[in-house]
């Protein structure tokens, strides 16, 4: 999916006019369809090959989006998500027709202003399907309602806070204020552990909430992702447990999986490269020029998130996130891809 930009004298376009977004688009699919080779024994990359985008063309224009603008949260319980706190100006612009979410807020942070997302409720991809609950939920004592609670407030969390997360581009927010906000989402212990690491910047990285990825490269006011596709979420359940050893006991589990794949808006590629330098300090610049000359070619690449998220509830918090484990890679979309950053 290609939105229309606007032309900005910010935003690099390199060589190629109007951005290039058709070249980005097409070696973005170009490396999906490389992944299925690549990916033999990884139902990570598999997944998230399966969401191939078409490509497409685009120019320097307006911005065109016939999708509606959200003015609320998606539809979780109300004490842990929209009446968080008042919702900012709605967003300038929507988002693509075909992407699985929709605009939510603007946002002003000490980068500039963009368009948080949320979920789309009428996406094909997101309609709620009953059948995709598998017996272990029910058979542990869970309900097909309470697998749809927790499949809201899981899509909530993962797209607000995690794949469209303040930091994401932005190492800088204020991760104490996230935490203060967001805290209601999750229960008291998941809640408490991040307490315990928010302030240190690469803890917290580590444990999911940031990742430093390449800079912004947008014209203000616009969603920092190109598009955002979702698989249908799939459940899961298990028994209580009794503490073993240093594992605490814990009620019986849901879990809500889903793969993601991510599109971003091509920023220049000496940006790129210094993203990768910054989580890969053992690599250098001529490491790079050799392994993956595309980088220096002066052709802005863009670059692809793929990934799979796994929430966690117990019984009795249906609204509230009790774990969460994102898999995801983030990668160029040069001729010989290379790894901006994983965490697994």
């Amino acid at each position: 999916m290609c939105r229309q930009m606007q032309s900005n004298p910010a935003v690099s376009c390199g060589k190629s006019g109007a951005c290039g977004r058709a070249q980005i688009h097409l070696r973005r699919d170009q490396m999906l369809n490389t992944l299925r080779y690549r990916a033999a024994g990884s139902a990570l990359l598999v997944a998230a090959a399966a969401l191939t985008l078409g490509a497409c063309a685009s120019s320097a224009g307006d911005v065109a989006s016939d999708k509606p603008v959200h003015t609320s949260a998606a539809t979780v319980d109300p004490t842990a998500s929209a009446a968080l706190r008042p919702l900012g100006e709605p967003c300038a612009h929507g988002t693509t027709d075909e992407s699985d979410v929709v605009a939510l807020e603007q946002v002003a942070d000490t980068v500039g202003t963009y368009c948080h997302v949320t979920w789309d409720t009428t996406s094909p991809d997101l309609m709620w399907d009953p059948s995709a609950v598998d017996k272990s939920v029910t058979e542990n004592g869970f309900t097909i309602k309470d697998a749809k609670s927790a499949r809201d407030a899981a899509l909530t969390f993962l797209i607000e806070d995690v794949i469209d997360s303040p930091f994401y581009d932005n190492p800088d927010a204020d991760r104490s204020a996230w935490l203060t906000e967001r805290g209601p989402l999750m229960n008291a212990g998941l809640r408490d552990a991040y307490a315990k690491i928010i302030g240190d910047a690469q803890i917290v990285a580590d444990n999911n909430i940031s990742f430093y990825g390449p800079p912004r490269a947008i014209p203000d006011g616009l969603p920092r992702a190109d598009d955002i596709q979702l698989s249908t979420p799939t459940f899961s359940g298990f028994p209580a447990e009794a503490a073993k050893g240093d594992v605490p006991a814990h009620g019986a589990w849901l879990n809500v999986f889903t793969t993601f794949t991510v599109s971003f808006h091509g920023g220049s590629d000496a940006d790129l490269v210094a993203a990768i330098l910054r989580n890969h300090p053992e690599q250098t610049e001529e490491d790079l020029r050799v392994a993956d000359p595309g980088l220096f070619d002066g052709q802005d690449s863009g670059y692809l998130l793929t990934g799979q998220h796994r929430s966690t509830f117990e019984e009795g918090s249906l609204f509230q996130i009790a774990g969460h484990d994102p898999d995801y890679r983030m990668y160029t979309l040069s001729e010989n891809p290379t790894d901006i950053i994983t965490i697994d």
